[in-house]
């Protein structure tokens, strides 16, 4: 994002037409302050339409929400094991739901059920499925009432 930006291609692009997801991986010891140029170029570029920060690391997403903090997140995950441990960017001890800063919650399909949807709705927080491919699994993720789907095929969704 930051060397396209930089590349000069921003004046090519009309950011008022457009919802963005700036997805970051934990990456911190590799690319140093990133967060902080993201959050930078998005201010300098006056993008008010929608856009959210998404990472696996919940350390990333605490440094956006310190860095923009009206800015929605989105935490994706493999998804919860047992009832205390999660699958981000790591094996992690704690819940889905243990941030109340983060607005949506992105798990792995083999790991969405009706009761982690319910929970998530109760605490206002909405869900988005990912890796699903097949006609059967997003019937089968309508069904559970995911907020949104993540596919390769976005004709099957309908």
């Amino acid at each position: 994002f930051c060397k396209w930006y930089e590349s000069g291609q921003k004046t090519y692009y009309d950011f008022k037409k457009t919802n963005l997801i700036i997805e970051v991986k934990n990456t911190n010891n590799i690319y140093n302050n990133i967060e902080k140029q993201i959050v930078e170029i998005v201010k300098e570029s006056n993008f008010n339409n929608h856009l959210v920060y998404k990472s696996f690391g919940t350390e990333v997403l605490l440094r956006f929400k310190e860095l923009d903090p009206k800015r929605d997140l989105l935490y994706v995950t493999i998804g919860p094991v047992l009832n205390f441990l999660v699958i981000d960017d790591g094996l992690r001890i704690g819940s889905l739901f243990e941030f109340d800063y983060i607005k949506y919650i992105q798990v792995h399909r083999l790991f969405m059920s009706k009761s982690l949807v319910k929970k998530a709705h109760k605490l206002n927080k909405k869900i988005i499925v990912w890796d699903v491919q097949k006609k059967s699994d997003i019937k089968k993720m309508k069904e559970l009432g995911v907020d949104f789907i993540e596919t390769d095929f976005p004709d099957y969704v309908k």
